[in-house]
């Protein structure tokens, strides 16, 4: 079993979508394209995102950066109808930082125009703070954050397409501050209180995780099994004042629909939580969000 990040669930060991390894790339072939469209917010409803195109004159790449809950990990799409993806050893790095980061997680996609790319979780954070976040050593704030991203200028890419590729994004402190009030939207949507959320002193807290969690990923669906089926799932549960899963959501997937019977039901059986409070210490109606990938070894 392996976590894909803090709050994240691994069932069973190949990726639904095999990525084809690719020889060495020429560093200085590299490809800079600059954005050739302004930044499109889409609000969907179990998710919000960016999308942006980039281009060069002949190259051309897309990328689209989509949050699953305030302040939770981006899932980042890129990918280019011009450029082909060549590696399995995918790297990445948020400029201007000089220190690449591998994703182990990364997904080889085609999409039906011909084009091909990457699908990876990751962030705009600098490496050093995303891994003390994810091992709770430090808590980013509001101000860390929109420090960061004010700083952004772009993301690198190597061993991902047949090139190395930068995307110039330039400061992505507007595009994040207008994904963060999609992201307000998408709470009350949710029917979840947007102000006691801004000053919780306790958020949704998974109780004695590591005991459910190996039930949990040992309920692999027998019929995908025996036909070699896998799956990846980005889930949403809604965790009412006394700590129980009151709904589950498929906010996105890759896979057969089994899978998402049996990833909401495991929880609903297995997961137990402690609720989230407000300012005042009474337990609130809230959420959690977890990344599900089904494996075959």
């Amino acid at each position: 079993m392996k976590f894909i990040s803090k709050q994240s669930l691994a069932a069973a060991a190949a990726m639904c979508v095999v990525m084809p390894a690719g020889g060495a790339q020429a560093q200085d072939d590299t490809r800079t394209l600059a954005a050739s469209s302004p930044w499109v917010l889409d609000l969907a409803e179990d998710s919000c995102a960016l999308r942006r195109q980039f281009s060069d004159g002949t190259d051309t790449a897309f990328m689209e950066m989509r949050q699953f809950s305030p302040n939770g990990a981006l899932q980042f799409i890129v990918y280019s109808d011009t450029m082909e993806t060549r590696s399995r050893r995918f790297r990445y790095q948020v400029m201007p930082d000089t220190e690449e980061r591998e994703n182990p997680n990364a997904f080889r996609i085609s999409l039906n125009d011909g084009g091909t790319g990457m699908m990876f979780n990751g962030s705009l954070s600098t490496a050093a703070m995303a891994e003390a976040a994810s091992d709770g050593d430090i808590e980013i704030t509001d101000e860390q954050r929109r420090q960061r991203e004010a700083e952004v200028t772009g993301i690198h890419f190597s061993n991902s397409f047949e090139h190395p590729l930068v995307l110039e994004t330039g400061s992505m402190a507007d595009p994040m501050g207008a994904m963060r009030g999609c992201m307000d939207n998408l709470l009350t949507f949710w029917g979840i209180d947007v102000d006691a959320h801004q000053s919780l002193t306790r958020e949704v807290q998974p109780l004695r995780m590591r005991q459910w969690v190996h039930r949990f990923v040992r309920e692999y669906p027998s019929g995908a099994l025996r036909e070699g089926e896998q799956a990846s799932l980005n889930l949403r549960l809604i965790i009412n004042t006394e700590g129980e899963v009151e709904e589950c959501h498929v906010q996105s997937a890759v896979g057969l629909e089994v899978f998402h019977d049996t990833a909401c039901d495991g929880l609903r059986r297995h997961a137990r939580f402690e609720p989230a409070l407000d300012a005042a210490g009474n337990a609130i109606r809230s959420y959690w969000t977890t990344s599900v990938l089904y494996q075959i070894g």
